[in-house]
């Protein structure tokens, strides 16, 4: 495994093909990517994510950008998370 790459036991991901993921869905998003974006990276830090934990996070700590709900489901239904059981990911 090289510096570029990471394993999570089943699949390896490209850090290369994170980026453009994760570039796809700030783009995706259009005026509001950049806030999408912040959702995403706060969203990345813990180890299991649940949408509880998201909605608190985006409440918590990007209210003041206006994003509107539906971004806590565009993420969640994204790519970018895999679910791993019942409302977790």
């Amino acid at each position: 495994m090289t510096d570029d790459t990471f394993d999570a036991g089943t699949f390896t991901i490209n850090a290369d093909l994170a980026r453009a993921s994760v570039d796809w869905f700030v783009a995706s998003h259009g005026a509001q990517g950049d806030a999408y974006r912040l959702l995403a990276c706060y969203a990345a830090m813990p180890l299991v994510l649940t949408p509880e934990l998201l909605n608190y996070l985006h409440n918590r700590f990007l209210a003041h950008l206006g994003l509107p709900w539906v971004a806590e489901v565009d993420l969640l239904l994204s790519d970018l998370l895999r679910p791993v059981d019942a409302e977790l990911y």
